[in-house]
C-alpha cells in the first residue's frame, strides 16, 4: 500500500466519500439484468476493481479477491446540476469489506437515464475510471474489453529517484471566502462549443483573476497522470496520479497570461516537479491511516478557521470522452462529467471533462458558498468559452 493510497484512505475519514464518480447522461431503455451481466463480465478483466485492504500498519496491502463490484438501480428526481436529490452519491465504500467499485443506474421519473460509475480513489484514479467505463460500453456493444492489470506497478515505482520538495506554506485565503466547517457541496456548468485547446491554462488564468479581485493569491494543485511518462506500460488500474503545485498570481502581469502559464506548466512537467509530491508521500508507508485521518482533520479545520491554505484549488483536466465511446446497451450518451472528490482543507476543487461539443465543469467547495461556487464556475465558463 503506497503513500498516495493511504492519503485517500485517510481523506475518506475526514471528508467522505473519497470516490471517483463519472456521470453519463443520455436516453434509452436500460435493461438492469443485461447491464449487471455486462458489468460483471467487464470487471473480470479489471482485477483492480476487486481489491480490498488487508493487514495493518506497514503490513497493509491490497488483496485481489474481495467482493465483486456492486450494481444497483436508483429512482431519483435529480437534474444533475448539484447533489440535491441524489443521496446515493454520498455513499461511502468500505476499503476492508468492499466493494470498491460499483455501477449505479439512475432512473429519472421525468424521462432520460443516467449511469454513474463509482470507484474508490485509493485504488483507481480518474483516468482508470474513464477507461473502465469505455470497457463497459465495449462489452455492451458486443466488443472485447481491453482490460487492465492490477499491478504490481505503483505510482512510487514511476517516480524512482525523485526527491520530495518542502510543502508550501499555508498563506493563501480562499477564493470563495472564509468558511465555517468542512461540509461541502458541488455545482455544475458547461463551456458550450469553442475550442478545448489549452483548456487547462485558460481555466487557471480565469481562476487567478477571480482570486485577484478578492485580494487573495492562489496556489493550485494539478493532478498529473504518471502513465503519460511511461508509454511502454500496459494498461494499469491503479491510482497513478501525482500533483503539481503551481502559484498563479505572477502570471497575470504577463501580456499573454495564458501563453505564459502554458509555458510554465510545460517546463515544470519537463522537470518532473510533479514527481516530488509522490516522493513525499512515500514516507507515509507504515503510518496508521487512522492517525493520518486525525492529523488531516485537525489541519483542515485549522486552515478553514484561519482561512489560510497551502493550496486554494485543485484543478483536474481529465481530457475528452466522445459520446460514442460511452454509448451502448440501449443507452445513448449525451453528456459526461466527473464529480469532484472532496479534498479536506482545500477550498475549491474543479473537474473538467471535454465532450463532442463542449466541456463539463464541476466545482466543489463549502456548502455555505453554493452560490459563490456557481458564480465562479459561470465566470470560468464565460472566459473560456
Amino acid at each position: 500500500m503506497t503513500g498516495i493510497e493511504r492519503v485517500f484512505l485517510a481523506g475518506d475519514l475526514v471528508a467522505p466519500p473519497a470516490v471517483n464518480q463519472l456521470v453519463l447522461e443520455g436516453q434509452g431503455d436500460v435493461a438492469p439484468d443485461a447491464w449487471a451481466a455486462a458489468w460483471s463480465a467487464t470487471t473480470v478483466s479489471w482485477p483492480g476493481t476487486r481489491l480490498v485492504w488487508r493487514g495493518w500498519l506497514g503490513g497493509s496491502r491490497w488483496d485481489v479477491g474481495g467482493a465483486a463490484p456492486g450494481f444497483r438501480v436508483e429512482d431519483a428526481d435529480w437534474d444533475g446540476s448539484g447533489p440535491e436529490g441524489a443521496p446515493f452519491l454520498c455513499a461511502r465504500m468500505d476499503p476492508r469489506g468492499g466493494p470498491l467499485a460499483e455501477l449505479v443506474i439512475v432512473r429519472d421519473p421525468r424521462g432520460g437515464s443516467r449511469v454513474v460509475l463509482r470507484t474508490h480513489h485509493a485504488i483507481l484514479d480518474g483516468r482508470a475510471t474513464l477507461d473502465l467505463a469505455r470497457d463497459l460500453f465495449r462489452m455492451l456493444r458486443g466488443e472485447t474489453p481491453r482490460g487492465a492489470c492490477a499491478g504490481p506497478t505503483t505510482a512510487e515505482d514511476l517516480v524512482t529517484g525523485a526527491r520530495p520538495l518542502p510543502p508550501p506554506p499555508a498563506d493563501c485565503p480562499s477564493p470563495l471566502g472564509p468558511a465555517a466547517d468542512l461540509v461541502s457541496t458541488w455545482r455544475r456548468r458547461r463551456i458550450a462549443g469553442g475550442t478545448q485547446h489549452r483548456l487547462l491554462p485558460r481555466v487557471l488564468v480565469a481562476l487567478a483573476r477571480v482570486a485577484a479581485e478578492t485580494g487573495g493569491g492562489i496556489r493550485v494543485a494539478i493532478p498529473v497522470d504518471l502513465r503519460q511518462f511511461h508509454p511502454e506500460l500496459p494498461p494499469l488500474s491503479a491510482n497513478l496520479t501525482s500533483l503539481l503545485r503551481l502559484p498563479l498570481r505572477a502570471h497575470l502581469s504577463e501580456s499573454d497570461p495564458v501563453d505564459a502559464l502554458d509555458r510554465d506548466l510545460r517546463a515544470r512537467l519537463a522537470a518532473r516537479e510533479d514527481a516530488a509530491t509522490v516522493a513525499g508521500w512515500r514516507g507515509l508507508r507504515g503510518v496508521p491511516v487512522s492517525w493520518l485521518g486525525a492529523v488531516g482533520r485537525w489541519g483542515a479545520r485549522r486552515n478553514v478557521r484561519r482561512d489560510r491554505h497551502a493550496v486554494t484549488a485543485v484543478v483536474s483536466n481529465l481530457g475528452r470522452v466522445s459520446a460514442s465511446e460511452v454509448s451502448g446497451g440501449g443507452f445513448t450518451a449525451k453528456t459526461a462529467f466527473f464529480l469532484p472528490t472532496p479534498s479536506p482543507g482545500i477550498p475549491l476543487v474543479l473537474m473538467l471533462l471535454g465532450g463532442d461539443d463542449g466541456v463539463e465543469v464541476t466545482g466543489l467547495g463549502a456548502a455555505e458558498h453554493a452560490e459563490r461556487i456557481g458564480a465562479v464556475l459561470h465566470r470560468v465558463c464565460v472566459e473560456c468559452g
